[in-house]
């Protein structure tokens, strides 16, 4: 049995600035900040890495990940999958998510 690391990528970043903080590159190549957290869980040996996102990012999300991580994972028999926090899926009454523990709740079904 593989091992799984689940990265909580929903914050929409609003003491960061501009853009999605998730999507931003820092390396010398262009590199995605996310990128270099699924290669260092790649070397650890993680092969399932689930990608918890807020709906509202998916379209951006996917576009990059896909284009420059998913095609590079896939042949090292690593899945990247993605998770959804979503408003829909709180308490009643609640309008806000509840950070890290709400963001694994949602994304039981990947885990």
């Amino acid at each position: 049995m593989g091992m799984t690391l689940a990265i909580l990528a929903a914050g929409m970043g609003m003491r960061y600035g501009v853009g999605v903080k998730q999507l931003d590159t820092v390396g010398p190549g262009g590199e995605l900040i996310i990128g270099y957290f699924i290669h260092d869980a790649v070397k650890a040996g993680f092969d399932w890495i689930p990608l918890i996102i807020c709906p509202e990012m998916y379209d951006d999300v996917r576009s990059v990940i896909c284009e420059r991580l998913k095609r590079k994972l896939k042949p090292l028999g690593v899945e990247l999958v993605y998770g959804f926090q979503r408003t829909d899926d709180m308490p009643v009454g609640r309008r806000k998510p509840w950070r890290t523990g709400q963001a694994l709740l949602s994304c039981r079904e990947q885990l």
